[in-house]
Formats: structure tokens, sequence, C-alpha cells
């Protein structure tokens, strides 16, 4: 079905229907992709942002309950146990 089978090639050919519309499918896709890439970065953002606002609860909350150091006194003692 895709052969051509006149003897002048040129009779075979079929010009495309629309270069806008080749043009327009090409740009479009190069948008969508873009804008996703966008979104994308926006949305770890967040995330990052709300991981790291975990993080410093937690690290709050085990202070708080004493299971870790201040960062204060922990960097005092270990200047006096570097004097020492």
């Amino acid at each position: 079905m895709g052969e051509c089978t006149a003897e002048d090639k040129r009779e075979c050919y079929v010009p495309m229907p629309s270069l806008g519309h080749e043009l327009g499918i090409l740009f479009g896709f190069l948008a969508l992709m873009l804008v996703c890439m966008l979104s994308y970065g926006v949305m770890w953002q967040v995330g990052n942002r709300r991981s790291l606002r975990k993080e410093e609860e937690r690290i709050a909350a085990l202070r708080a309950a004493g299971h870790l150091k201040d960062e204060k006194s922990s960097t005092e003692s270990n200047a006096a146990a570097n004097r020492a």
C-alpha cells in the first residue's frame, strides 16, 4: 500500500498537510515539557522544605526530652575537652 507504483516518482510525493501544524506540535510538546519540569522543581522544593521542617521539629522534641544536648553546650564541652 505504501509503495509508489507510478513510473514518474514525482506523482507519488504527498506533501505534508501543514507545516504550521507540525511546528505547533513540536513547540507545544517543548512548552509542555518545560511546564512539567518547572512544576516538578517547585514540588521538589516544597517537599524538601516540609522534610526539613519535620526534621527540625523532631530534633527540637529530642532536645526538649533530654535525649540530645543543645548545640552550644556540646560545642562548649568539646572546646573544654580540647583545652584539657
